[in-house]
């Protein structure tokens, strides 16, 4: 993991890090207890889960985050009874989405591993697996979106959630870009946004400038005289 990777998380990974310490000591035995401990350490630190508008079901998504952080930066083995008992769900997420990555059909791929190809829910977890693998610096840009087209062109029927889902996409890089400093203006952040509609194969899935400001400011923390600077529609209301 690169530093902007770990300055842009450092507070939700801290507090996973703290998580995996009571896991790994037999502290905690089910996901119950994982989720709400992960909720409780995010309201302590004032960290909001990687979301855009919704917060459906948030924490038990966000259990992702921990996974991920335990296998891929603490180097937590799969093969612990304990990470089987609570993490099987994000197991099958990270083995569906590597297959899809590796070539396998994608249809094929999920009536293996979860019995149906059919649940949207289930679709749209193993994108968020892979979209937290690659914002936590463990996969890049190109294999995670390479991964969406397939899915994209598997599900024809769920093309308005997939430019729901890319619309979310591109408002989290581009508030990861202010975050970071790499955009500064609002010309910047106009070519920053196409250029992402244009990469994540759905020209005019541009997200707004309030959706970029919520998330920006929840998520990253931004300053609220930076982003009014970057983000200028804006409605006055939410710059207050």
């Amino acid at each position: 993991m690169n530093k902007e990777r770990k300055d842009l998380y450092k507070d939700r990974i801290e507090a996973c890090i703290e998580i995996w310490s009571k896991l790994l000591n037999g502290e905690i035995e089910s996901r119950d207890e994982v989720r709400s401990l992960l909720e409780k350490y995010y309201q302590e630190r004032m960290i909001e889960p990687i979301r855009g508008k919704t917060k459906i079901d948030i924490f038990d998504k966000e259990l992702i985050t921990l996974y991920i952080v335990g296998k891929y930066g603490l180097g937590v083995s799969d093969e612990l009874s304990i990470v089987q008992k609570i993490f099987d769900l994000e197991e099958k997420c990270e083995s569906t989405f590597f297959r899809i990555l590796n070539g396998d059909n994608v249809k094929e791929v999920f009536k293996d591993v979860f019995g149906t190809e059919k649940e949207s829910w289930i679709i749209f977890r193993v994108l968020r697996f892979g979209l937290t693998l690659m914002l936590l610096g463990f996969l890049s840009e190109e294999e995670f979106l390479s991964v969406f087209s397939r899915i994209v062109e598997a599900y024809t029927d769920l093309k308005d959630r997939f430019r729901g889902f890319a619309r979310f996409f591109i408002a989290l890089r581009l508030g990861e870009a202010i975050a970071s400093g790499r955009v500064k203006d609002s010309l910047e952040k106009e070519a920053f946004k196409h250029t992402l509609c244009l990469k994540v194969g759905f020209p005019k899935s541009a997200p707004s400038d309030e959706l970029v400001y919520d998330m920006t400011r929840s998520i990253f923390k931004v300053r609220e005289s930076r982003l009014r600077q970057i983000l200028p529609k804006i409605r006055a209301s939410q710059a207050q």
